[in-house]
């Protein structure tokens, strides 16, 4: 079967490929931490943020297009779970519904809620896509060890990356049969 790996660009040579994985990691963590501290509808940081990945990835030479797609496969999983944000937070009412028995209105702070959890979700996906991408995973997993991090979650994650590609085998010979 043919795998897409996850560190498919990984070999590639760049100021970001060639950077320690420990500091990647860390440089990566406190990225995400900006982004979720970030308060709710800062729509000039998230452009910063957005800014700062997209210079990461023209100085990685990791393609823009292969980013994009695989960073877009998580807002539907986020999109689930945030999607009745909009009806259930009190606020200035935008627009209402009436479906039946039930009078449901949309008001502009769940909105503004719901595109800020979907920013921050695909602005966390860009780093860590961006991170994996110039990173090989048995590289970075020696350096989540230098750091000191729980040996049960590398070895998880070593599993995780080891087996992803014995499922993807078995769903595509599901999806033959």
């Amino acid at each position: 079967m043919k795998h897409s790996f996850l560190d498919k660009y990984s070999d590639r040579d760049s100021i970001i490929h060639r950077l320690d994985p420990r500091t990647k990691f860390i440089i990566t963590v406190i990225f995400i931490l900006m982004v979720v501290i970030t308060p709710v509808a800062q729509w000039y940081g998230f452009t910063f943020y957005l800014l700062v990945i997209a210079a990461l990835l023209l100085f990685s030479k990791v393609p823009v297009g292969y980013v994009l797609r695989r960073s877009l496969l998580i807002l539907p999983f986020v999109g689930i779970v945030a999607v009745s944000l909009p009806f259930i937070k009190q606020g200035e009412v935008i627009g209402s519904l009436n479906i039946w028995l039930w009078h449901i209105q949309i008001t502009l702070t769940g909105l503004e809620i719901f595109a800020t959890i979907m920013a921050k979700a695909w602005l966390s996906a860009l780093s860590l896509i961006l991170l994996i991408s110039t990173t090989r995973v048995n590289d970075l997993l020696k350096g989540l060890e230098q750091l000191r991090m729980p040996l049960i979650l590398i070895m998880i994650i070593s599993f995780m990356y080891r087996y992803i590609f014995v499922l993807t085998d078995d769903v595509m010979r599901l999806k033959q049969a």
